[in-house]
């Protein structure tokens, strides 16, 4: 894999690193067990299945897909469940495309409907962070174009991460091992000047 150029991809996952900041609903917790949910409709009933399952599996996080469908309502009613039972929740996003510039919008979507949600609701009822987990790997054009998709892909997760600036949200993304490859060596540095 030729992943030329880019040693951006590792200072970015460290500052994503960096920039999470500790919630509530895990705080206390020294041990992360969490779980992807991509099927919403497992919280249109308040969610308590999913909830049951948690508590029994010991999972304490939750990546939760958002659908901009569902009334806020359900999202809320969910939140604060899954608090009670000290379950943080992350809202979760992603799309192959978002990596694309034509499909930044999309992705900067995400960050508008949870940073407007979070201020509708009480603090109890308010996502814990945001979740991104993008693939770009998928795409038909990677391949042939995948330095200018790592190029927009950094470019839409730089404007992702200033509009969620400043909000009291862990920020995290899901990258393979494999992405971070970085085939030329390090230069050597001398002691002795």
């Amino acid at each position: 894999m030729n992943v030329k150029g880019y040693r951006w991809l590792t200072s970015l996952l460290f500052a994503l690193i960096l920039v999470g900041l500790p919630t509530q609903a895990h705080a206390e917790k020294s041990t992360i067990k969490a779980t992807w949910v991509w099927q919403t409709e497992l919280i249109q009933d308040g969610g308590e299945q999913l909830i049951r399952y948690s508590r029994e599996e010991g999972i304490n996080l939750i990546y939760l897909q958002i659908n901009r469908q569902l009334p806020a309502a359900t999202y809320e009613s969910f939140l604060q469940r899954a608090h009670e039972e000290q379950i943080a929740v992350h809202a979760l996003g992603g799309d192959p495309r978002w990596a694309l510039t034509a499909y930044r919008a999309d992705m900067l979507g995400l960050a508008d409907w949870v940073k407007e949600y979070n201020a509708s609701v009480a603090e109890a009822g308010r996502f814990d962070g945001v979740h991104l987990d993008i693939e770009p790997y998928v795409l038909a054009q990677w391949e042939e174009e995948q330095n200018n998709i790592l190029a927009s892909w950094e470019e839409n997760l730089n404007l992702f991460l200033q509009q969620l600036s400043g909000e009291p949200l862990d920020l995290g993304i899901d990258i393979p091992f494999w992405s971070i490859i970085t085939p030329e060596p390090m230069a050597a540095t001398s002691m002795n000047g």
